[in-house]
């Protein structure tokens, strides 16, 4: 696969929604009777194309995830053998990694210890250039 057209097609991916990534699913997971593999095998193993299937693993919904990654397991000697395979069926082994970051739930914590200490607040009346305002002891002896 050309690295412009992996970069072409996981911009459609990005962009197209989920029939899109329903119909390419569809289309790649498909095996064809003149090949020996499914496409997504090969494209899973690409230099490129892998980038592709990691998006997927990472972004679609679980039920594309999972299409994906059952088919994905079936070949997982062959890909752990590659070395842009190997990224892919690490993503499939680890469920954690397939999980993408999003807003945090719960409560928010305040990193700093009292509500109202907050830093910059105080930096920003102190006058100091840097926000260091009082923030160091005057009984520190002087550097020689």
């Amino acid at each position: 696969m050309d690295q412009f057209a992996s970069k072409v097609v996981e911009k459609c991916l990005k962009i197209g929604g989920s029939e899109f990534l329903d119909r390419y699913l569809a289309r790649v997971c498909t095996g064809r009777a003149d090949r020996p593999r499914m496409p997504l095998i090969d494209i899973a193993g690409d230099q490129y194309g892998n980038y592709l299937i990691q998006w997927i693993l990472v972004n679609a919904a679980p039920h594309q995830r999972e299409l994906v990654a059952s088919h994905i397991r079936k070949h997982m000697v062959s890909l752990r053998g590659s070395k842009f395979g190997s990224r892919v069926a690490m993503l499939c082994c680890n469920p954690s990694l397939t999980t993408r970051p999003g807003p945090g739930a719960g409560v928010q914590v305040n990193r700093f210890t009292a509500p109202n200490d907050d830093r910059l607040q105080a930096a920003g009346n102190s006058g100091s250039r840097f926000g260091r305002g009082n923030h160091w002891a005057p009984n520190y002896p002087p550097f020689r």
